[in-house]
């Protein structure tokens, strides 16, 4: 389980970063009236990737066995608004793309 969640978090970072770099190079390009949607995407990604950090750190293999349920349901949490964030990186990238 520690492999999978280390391979994860690193494909996570590799998608963030990738977004942080399109975001960068959109602002640079884009007429200002176009921006704020991106400038609100790299915020989302910052409060992502806080989110996903204290998720792994509050979660460790050992507080998974002892709370198994509880995990489930943090997990729940966490898998839904890494989909949430998906969908708004493609509603406001896709168009650019």
């Amino acid at each position: 389980m520690a492999g999978l969640r280390y391979r994860l978090t690193r494909t996570s970072s590799a998608r963030r970063k990738l977004i942080e770099t399109l975001c960068a190079e959109l602002q640079m390009t884009l007429p200002a009236d176009e921006i704020a949607p991106i400038r609100a995407l790299r915020e989302s990604n910052v409060v992502a990737m806080t989110s996903s950090s204290d998720h792994i750190g509050t979660w460790s293999l050992r507080e998974i066995m002892k709370d198994w349920a509880g995990y489930c349901h943090a997990s729940q949490q966490i898998r839904r608004s890494m989909r949430d964030q998906v969908e708004l990186e493609k509603s406001t990238l896709y168009p650019y793309l």
